[in-house]
């Protein structure tokens, strides 16, 4: 059993970047309801529609948010790595 630990960042960076592409495609509008009707509906649709864009607005920004700081992660764990092996090496 070998006590080495590989870090394969190339698919995590892909799975990343595509997680990226993804998020950003997000449709977050709907198309504007216009009209002179004021019924309670239309003004509750209204408002169903106001919550859900800022819901989505702020998933968007959560998710992007956590794939940088998994990114961060992996380039501190390259860090950790080759430190670690340059410190086994000079021994």
């Amino acid at each position: 059993m070998s006590t080495e630990i590989k870090l394969a960042s190339a698919p995590v960076e892909k799975a990343l970047e595509e997680l990226k592409t993804s998020i950003q495609g997000f449709e977050v509008s709907f198309a504007e309801m216009k009209g002179d009707n004021s019924l309670e509906m239309v003004d509750k649709l209204e408002e169903m529609k106001k919550i859900f864009e800022e819901l989505v607005t702020s998933y968007q920004t959560l998710l992007l948010d956590y794939a940088q700081a998994t990114v961060q992660a992996v380039e501190n764990l390259k860090e950790t790595d080759e430190s670690v092996a340059t410190s086994i090496h000079q021994k």
